[in-house]
């Protein structure tokens, strides 16, 4: 009997063997330059250890395979592939999209139901139609127009405190996200917040805190993009419950609020709840708490994070090039005096100020 497990055993090792040889030899069977794997960790060792960032590892590839078009690695058990050439980029990404729309990044939404919801995370075209179509019509030419004025008066707020600061060292991360938190604290939410000068809610809720701890959090974008159902298994979730909580209690309040004034606002509130008012009457689903949260934290994220990085990156790249900042200065002196000056088709006739954010 012994002798019979042992060679059960024996058999299971080899089938498991020659599995994990056929998958580390995917790309080298195919004659593609490939980053060699190690089982159990594939080519991402570092970040699965914690040591590196899983972007900073993937731009070591990028750079490492700079004469390559496609660059092969492996998850711990299975091949995937890195597109380095803008052409077969564009291939994937719009001529054949229908073949690759399935997000390689997988949520388990029963584990992070906020980020399940989050367009860049849904599996699967339909669903994804539906939620975008639910942002979309935030972000025509009309809807931004009317979060100009908004804009201005933040931006007001935001040259005091540089001027309250003029003799002291300034944070230039914090002091962008400062701005872009309140910004689109107005804008989609209608809350009028100053994380300038006082602790808000949005300045505690900054992206650090919004997904939990390090390790969690890195597990868990780990877990998305190689390892799927690690997440179910230890509950890896990207946004932390505490931030959770917070955008749950933010939209609650914010719609009694406006059912109990009758405030209406050209915003995102408003239009999630038309949406859910329109939903209810055609007797389908409207949103429940978690939904309204997840929307609410989705604009937060892909409006105030994104936009922050943005902003420091081109202070940091004025401030080494005196005569760029100069150039672009006198744009916008010409243009306007004061900040409240600002309009819609102001801000879209500054040309060099367009080529200084995309990098010209």
């Amino acid at each position: 009997m012994f002798i019979q497990i042992l060679a059960f055993l024996f058999v299971i090792f080899i089938i498991i063997y020659l599995k994990i040889k056929e998958i580390y030899s995917y790309w080298k069977r195919r004659n593609i330059a490939y980053v060699p794997g190690i089982f159990p960790f594939g080519s991402i060792k570092e970040p699965m250890l914690c040591r590196k960032t899983v972007g900073r590892t993937f731009w070591e590839m990028y750079r490492e395979y700079s004469d390559e078009k496609l660059v092969g690695f492996y998850s711990p058990y299975e091949a995937m592939l890195l597109v380095r050439d803008p052409e077969l980029s564009k291939i994937v990404h719009v001529k054949e999209f229908n073949n690759f729309a399935d997000n390689g990044f997988v949520v388990i939404r029963d584990v992070d139901p906020m980020l399940g919801i989050n367009p860049f995370a849904i599996k699967g075209i339909p669903e994804w139609k539906d939620i975008r179509g639910i942002h979309t019509p935030l972000q025509t030419t009309i809807k931004l127009k009317s979060m100009i004025p908004e804009m201005a008066r933040v931006a007001g707020n935001l040259i005091k405190y540089i001027e309250s600061k003029r003799d002291k060292p300034i944070e230039v991360k914090d002091t962008t996200r400062y701005y872009t938190n309140d910004v689109v604290a107005s804008c989609a939410y209608g809350i009028q917040s100053d994380s300038f000068f006082e602790n808000s809610s949005f300045n505690q809720h900054t992206m650090k805190q919004m997904f939990g701890s390090d390790y969690n959090a890195s597990y868990a974008v780990i877990s998305g993009l190689f390892i799927p159902f690690a997440s179910k298994i230890f509950g890896f979730r990207t946004i932390s419950k505490s931030a959770q909580n917070f955008f749950e209690s933010l939209a609650k309040t914010c719609v009694q609020h406006r059912e109990e004034s009758g405030q209406s606002r050209s915003d995102l509130i408003q239009h999630l709840m038309s949406l859910n008012k329109k939903n209810l009457a055609d007797n389908k689903t409207g949103f429940d708490s978690v939904e309204m949260a997840a929307h609410c934290m989705t604009f937060f994220i892909d409006g105030a994070e994104t936009a922050s990085i943005q902003l420091t990156f081109t202070i940091f790249e004025l401030a080494a090039n005196q005569n760029v900042q100069e150039k672009l200065r006198n744009e916008i002196k010409t243009a306007v005096n004061d900040v409240n000056e600002f309009d819609f088709d102001k801000l879209w006739s500054l040309q060099y100020l367009d080529m200084v954010i995309t990098e010209i």
